[in-house]
């Protein structure tokens, strides 16, 4: 092609009109496409954004300009911006009236096509086929369809700005003269709730879909994000995705597809089965995650489609954002922790046991002298009478997890 005959604007989420089955579909979900009030293209699946995944993908097919929009009232800094820190989309106020001054800008510019997407729906359509399709078709505008219906999506011609204006105006599910839709038959996810979050997230893993995980394959299946910290007494079985700056702390276990995205963190104990963390969450110690999304102060049970908010910190926190604030906070962690620690000491003194050997040490998953960055050490483990003292002497924990 040549030189910007094609480009693209990606709308995210900004649903004009739920669909009345959505309740009735859904039950117990918080919101139709959304998770924790955030629309599902904005969250992470191994490592980047939906939204950021969808426009990587257009231009790698030979679209060459691509404007991804979302309204100003979804906006979260941990949910728009990836591991890299680049936000996913342009914020705006009414995202449909900039998504027609955008498509007006390009024509101005001399595209002669536009592809028009809502996220909402992951398809990963040929493109080349449905512009195919389009021109010998002699259509203004042509709608993307699958055996279930509309998926959001139509190429329209730059020069027919009415034709554009009614597609957006109705969620690009309609067109203003009649039209032969294409068909597509290739990978599509509807992203209608949490369970589908977590369904891309594993057919990444398995290679069902063009979606591939943002790190490196340190061993077959378990793919490692830049600077991640692995405790060298976790293990994490394939398949499995670990996150940029993610931290995975003594005895964690991560199986069966089970996703940690960029900056969370899995205390001492936790074990993760068929289970996405998303960005900036903290899970506690020796708790069992399984079937569930979670973040953002919720987690999800996809088996009983049921979203619950978790009060307890403790249990399932955030991760301060700013790398300053994260170190701002454990300093003043510990200028607290030392005076009780003082006090105690001098205390106990005339009762203090021979303290336990330092644990030996070891590599972390995969060769530390291989991947320097990616695998550093983890800070100390928790000494087991130190964990110990936080429970009752008859507290048991029974779990099963992975083929282990």
């Amino acid at each position: 092609m040549g030189a910007m005959e094609l480009a693209a604007i990606i709308v995210v989420g900004a649903r004009q009109e739920e669909p009345e089955a959505a309740a009735k579909h859904h039950p117990g979900s918080a919101g139709f496409e959304t998770f924790a009030g955030i629309p599902l293209p904005l969250l992470d699946v191994v490592g980047k954004s939906v939204a950021h995944h969808v426009a990587d993908r257009l231009r790698r097919v030979g679209v060459e300009a691509v404007t991804a929009l979302t309204d100003d009232a979804l906006y979260q800094d941990t949910a728009l911006r990836d591991g890299d820190g680049q936000a996913a989309c342009r914020r705006t106020a009414d995202v449909w009236r900039a998504a027609e001054d955008a498509f007006s800008s390009y024509a101005d510019e001399g595209v002669e096509q536009v592809l028009l997407l809502r996220l909402g729906p992951y398809a990963e359509f040929e493109l080349e086929d449905f512009l195919r399709f389009h021109q010998e078709h002699r259509q203004t505008a042509t709608l993307l369809c699958d055996e279930r219906g509309p998926l959001d999506a139509a190429v329209v011609q730059a020069a027919r700005r009415n034709d554009a204006a009614f597609l957006l105006r109705n969620g690009l599910r309609a067109t203003r003269l009649p039209s032969e839709p294409y068909l597509t038959r290739a990978y599509v996810n509807p992203l209608e709730n949490a369970h589908d979050l977590r369904r891309l997230a594993q057919d990444a893993l398995l290679m069902r879909c063009e979606i591939r995980p943002q790190g490196r394959e340190l061993k077959p299946g378990v793919w490692v994000g830049e600077r991640a910290r692995i405790h060298r007494s976790a293990r994490v079985l394939a398949p499995a995705f670990v996150g940029a700056h993610a931290k995975l702390r003594a005895a964690s276990v991560v199986t069966r597809c089970s996703v940690v995205e960029h900056h969370a963190e899995v205390d001492c104990g936790t074990v993760l089965e068929d289970t996405t963390i998303l960005p900036y969450t903290y899970v506690g110690t020796g708790l069992d995650a399984a079937h569930a999304v979670a973040g953002f102060g919720k987690i999800c049970h996809l088996r009983r489609r049921a979203e619950v908010e978790i009060a307890d910190p403790r249990l399932l926190g955030t991760v301060a954002v700013s790398a300053t604030w994260r170190m701002m906070k454990n300093a003043a962690s510990l200028a607290a922790y030392l005076p009780v620690q003082a006090v105690r000491g001098l205390a106990s003194a005339g009762r203090r046991t021979q303290p336990a050997p330092p644990p030996p040490q070891g590599d972390v998953l995969g060769s530390s002298r291989q991947h320097p960055a990616e695998l550093e050490p983890s800070p100390e483990p928790l000494s087991a009478s130190n964990e110990a003292a936080q429970f009752a002497g008859d507290f048991a924990v029974v779990r099963r997890y992975g083929n282990e």
